[in-house]
């Protein structure tokens, strides 16, 4: 499966929530993620929120998530130490949900039976697109009195854009050009490693050990 995260950061009235989706088939399906909410009025912890994100990433082996600015340098520093990069969301967030519905009413999406999916899923039907002067669309999201600002549904769709675009297929390299000779050694390189693989795997099996 290729596997995508979004992520969606607040620490004081708002929740910071990270949401993994993986592409099986045609299908996209959410599969893990986490909200951290605030309790007591007490902030979030950076360390421990990050933490909590840094498990499950590595996990689920992701090591790649989309957020927005807020508070991404920090978490780019935090999780940077253990190999997982963190990058910048695309700056349209109309467009991000716009992908968002349709990929939802093309049936494409699964949304599985997480701790949160109540949760995203009344974030998803209150979200309300609102026209701006400069003829484009800003995306609104109503805040509660528990606390939550549309975190979940907001990491949802980054982890969901990743998906979105259309497959195109890299041209394939001419032959005898420095990119052809390139693309030969990586597939050699390939096929040297799958077979490694396959040695150690029957040599393990015929003694005992697997």
């Amino acid at each position: 499966d290729q596997v995508a995260a979004g992520a969606d950061l607040g620490f004081r009235a708002d929740s910071s929530a990270l949401v993994l989706v993986a592409r099986r088939g045609d299908t996209l399906h959410l599969f893990d993620g986490i909200e951290c909410r605030p309790e007591d009025g007490r902030p979030l912890s950076l360390e421990e929120t990050f933490d909590s994100f840094r498990r499950i990433l590595t996990a689920r082996r992701c090591g790649y998530v989309l957020a927005d600015q807020h508070f991404r340098d920090a978490m780019y520093e935090a999780l940077g130490k253990h190999d997982i990069a963190v990058a910048p969301a695309q700056q349209t967030p109309a467009d991000r949900y716009v992908r968002a519905r349709v990929l939802l009413r093309g049936q494409k999406v699964k949304i599985h039976a997480l701790g949160f999916r109540e949760r995203l899923m009344r974030q998803l039907r209150e979200v309300h697109g609102k026209p701006t002067s400069g003829g484009g669309m800003s995306i609104q999201h109503p805040r509660w009195a528990t606390g939550g600002h549309g975190d979940i549904a907001d990491a949802f769709v980054l982890a969901l854009w990743q998906f979105g675009g259309d497959t195109v297929s890299a041209n394939k390299p001419v032959i005898g050009t420095p990119e052809w000779d390139e693309a030969l050694r990586d597939q050699r390189r390939r096929e040297f490693l799958a077979e490694r693989q396959e040695r150690a795997t029957d040599w393990r099996v015929r003694y005992g050990l697997r």
